[in-house]
């Protein structure tokens, strides 16, 4: 066991308790202990920005990882349990930290029968595939359609480029990338194509050629420290549709789509879309629409800027009589078409929400080419603590919205106004 690098993560715990102490308990541990630092509550943690919630999370990796290397009597059992709590810890304040006790397998540092594994793997919202693979990769391409083919995998891909053509159906799939660069291309169409899937992406450079670098029907999807900034510039490079999807999108990059916009949540999707770069889209960066009734879209702590058309685009499903009558003399553009676009009927028992709800908080949306955000058809946007500015036209417009509520929002420097209220406007 090396005795200073656990008592340098130590050091790093105890300087980190020192800077936040209202979240844990009282303790006079100090740097030269093997006692450790436990924390006040789970609850506490939702107190630390996003950063600091990966910072900590990495330092309860690292102490749980050198009491499991330990070979030696110098910790209780009791101490073993806080290395086991340490690891449900980083888990918690880091989703995808699990990404790491899956790494460890592939390399061969610890197996699945090890209590440590058994105990984070609990805590995944899904059935973690049994067949977990490290892949390295040589100069020449790999292609990972033999490894995906009808069956559940884990491929842990050591630097370098792979090929992706098949489709991802009916499977959980999950790809982590270690290293500096993991780059997976397409041949034909989409990168990923996930149908009632379970599909997780960690530490990845997603290329696309033509289509979509990720496309999602149904399924769940969990992308982390991703970057999608080679796109097929035709089509936006994430696209989400389906009333059973759910896209989980945390750290990424999206940019450079030619003619096209940036993500695009489609058809009932639901979506969290925390701390990523969005900039350089051909169209919208964020595009909630096509008549989506999600109850539940939400994007947080996120950089969307020098974008051609909308930061943000935000339609609902039930535009008033009134402008309904109007745009109904004057469809100019594509997405008007789109919007009245036949829907079939749900092949499930379906309960329709009320209205599309989207929550904005705490984004820089500057310098996109028309509105920062736009709201139409009545949809409800709740808006707090963003930064809207440098807008071609209007900072935000909303249009026939229903129960808008705007709070705190730092408006400025827009080209035409800072708010615009269209036709058929209730909100605060």
């Amino acid at each position: 066991m090396n005795e200073s690098e656990l008592k340098t993560h130590l050091q790093e715990l105890n300087q980190f308790q020192e800077n936040h102490p209202k979240i844990f308990k009282s303790s006079n541990t100090k740097n030269d202990d093997y006692s450790l630092i436990i924390p006040l509550s789970s609850t506490t943690f939702s107190q630390l920005s996003s950063a600091e919630r990966q910072e900590l999370s990495k330092i309860y990796y690292n102490l749980g990882t050198t009491i499991l290397d330990s070979d030696d009597d110098i910790f209780s059992k009791e101490n073993h349990d806080q290395a086991l709590d340490y690891f449900k810890a980083s888990t918690y304040l880091n989703p995808l930290a699990f990404t790491n006790i899956l790494i460890s397998n592939a390399l061969g540092e610890i197996s699945r029968d090890n209590e440590i594994f058994i105990q984070i793997i609990k805590k995944i919202p899904f059935k973690i595939p049994k067949d977990i693979r490290l892949i390295n990769s040589s100069n020449n391409k790999i292609s990972l359609d033999p490894l995906l083919f009808l069956k559940d995998i884990v491929l842990v891909l050591s630097p370098g480029t792979y090929t992706l053509d098949a489709s991802i159906m009916d499977q959980t799939i999950i790809v982590i990338g270690i290293g500096h660069q993991v780059t997976i291309k397409n041949v034909t169409w989409h990168t990923f194509t996930g149908q009632n899937s379970y599909l997780v992406l960690y530490n990845l450079f997603v290329e696309c050629n033509d289509g979509h670098n990720v496309f999602l029907q149904t399924s769940k999807a969990f992308i982390d420290s991703c970057q999608f900034i080679k796109c097929s510039k035709i089509q936006p490079p994430i696209y989400t549709s389906g009333r059973e999807s759910i896209l989980y999108l945390n750290n990424c990059e999206i940019a450079n789509s030619l003619d096209s916009g940036g993500l695009l949540i489609s058809e009932d999707s639901k979506a969290i879309i925390r701390n990523c770069h969005i900039h350089n889209i051909g169209m919208n960066a964020i595009e909630v629409r096509y008549g989506s009734n999600a109850d539940k879209v939400k994007l947080v702590n996120n950089i969307i800027r020098d974008n051609k058309s909308e930061g943000i685009l935000i339609d609902g499903n039930h535009e008033p009589p009134e402008s309904e009558a109007l745009n109904s003399m004057a469809k100019t553009t594509l997405r008007d078409h789109q919007q009245k676009s036949y829907r079939p009927p749900p092949m499930t028992p379906y309960t329709r929400p009320k209205q599309t709800t989207v929550i904005l908080c705490k984004n820089k949306i500057i310098k996109n080419g028309t509105f920062g955000i736009s709201v139409d058809y009545q949809s409800n946007a709740r808006m707090e603590d963003n930064e809207i500015s440098y807008s071609g036209t209007s900072g935000c417009i909303i249009k026939g919205g229903v129960d808008s509520f705007l709070y705190n929002n730092r408006i400025h420097h827009n080209r035409a106004n800072g708010v615009e209220i269209g036709l058929n406007y209730q909100g605060k």
